[in-house]
This record gives structure tokens, C-alpha cells and sequence, in this order.
């Protein structure tokens, strides 16, 4: 987006140069000068500053816990780094930001459907109502497949059929 932009100040400033020239201005090369400077610093602005090392660290580690399926490690990562980049207060990272909140509620949404699988198998569990239990924590570890909860009663309650 910003090499179009870049491109469409060089063509108009092209384009009144010529329309200058064409006009017998006898300024022409004044008005060069001017324009040339005008474009140099709208595509200096246009620049943005690079991010502190300590938010792309951040972020990178949001991204790894995401794809190794910690969900919940992803989760509160990507909520620093948001936290963070807020503090920033830089309009050139909105886009990012966006991003990363997207990325967030992604995580928090899988973290809190398979919390509330466990929390039903342990409601069930209590009834004393197993095969439902281990059903519903199935259900959670088909959606986080590395949540440690979830694991760990299912291994209780599987212990708890065999004895039976």
C-alpha cells in the first residue's frame, strides 16, 4: 500500500511538472526542485518505525505457543504483546494490532470451550455418571488437545473404569 501511494505522489508531481513545462512557465525548474523535495519527505514519512525488539519477541513467542497447540501459553502471550504494543501509542501499528487481538479471542475462544468441557466432566464425575464424564472431557481435548486439565482427569476417571 505504500509503494502505491509512493507511486501515485510521483506520478501527479510528474504530471503538474509537465503541465508547467507545457505552459512556458519559466520557473519550471523551481517548481522541479519544489515538488522533488515535497515527495522526498511525504515518502520519508511514510516509513514506519520498526517495532522494540521486546514486542517482536513477544509476538514470536504468541506465534510459537500457537502453533505447538498451547493455546493457553498463546493466549495470555498475545495479550501481552497486544498490552504492550498499546502502550506504544503508534497509529502505524493499528493494523497489527488487529491482528493480534484476533489471534487473542481466537485462543481465549479454544481455551474456554475446552474449560467448559472439563468443567462439565467434573460436574459429572461428581454425579458419578463416568462414561458422560470421560465423553465430555474427549470433547475437550479434541479442541485442545494439550490441555494438561483435561489430560489428567481423563486418566483419573479411564483409571477409575478399569477398577470397576
Amino acid at each position: 500500500m505504500q509503494q502505491n501511494r509512493k507511486t501515485i505522489v510521483i506520478m501527479l508531481a510528474a504530471g503538474l511538472l509537465a503541465l508547467l513545462l507545457l505552459a512556458g512557465c519559466g520557473e519550471a525548474e523551481t517548481v522541479q526542485e519544489l515538488i522533488t523535495t515535497q515527495v522526498e519527505s511525504i515518502v520519508e514519512e511514510e516509513e514506519p518505525e520498526p517495532l522494540p525488539q521486546e514486542i517482536e519477541d513477544m509476538i514470536a513467542e504468541a506465534e510459537a505457543y500457537y502453533a505447538e497447540g498451547l493455546y493457553g501459553d498463546a493466549s495470555k502471550a498475545y495479550r501481552n504483546a497486544i498490552l504492550a504494543l498499546e502502550r506504544l501509542d503508534r497509529e502505524d501499528t493499528q493494523d497489527l494490532l488487529d491482528d493480534l487481538n484476533a489471534d487473542y479471542e481466537k485462543t481465549r475462544k479454544i481455551v474456554d470451550a475446552a474449560r467448559m468441557h472439563h468443567g462439565n466432566a467434573m460436574q459429572l464425575q461428581y454425579e458419578t455418571r463416568f462414561e458422560e464424564a470421560i465423553n465430555e472431557l474427549e470433547k475437550a481435548l479434541e479442541i485442545y488437545p494439550k490441555y494438561q486439565p483435561a489430560i489428567d482427569a481423563l486418566m483419573t476417571l479411564e483409571a477409575l473404569e478399569e477398577l470397576q
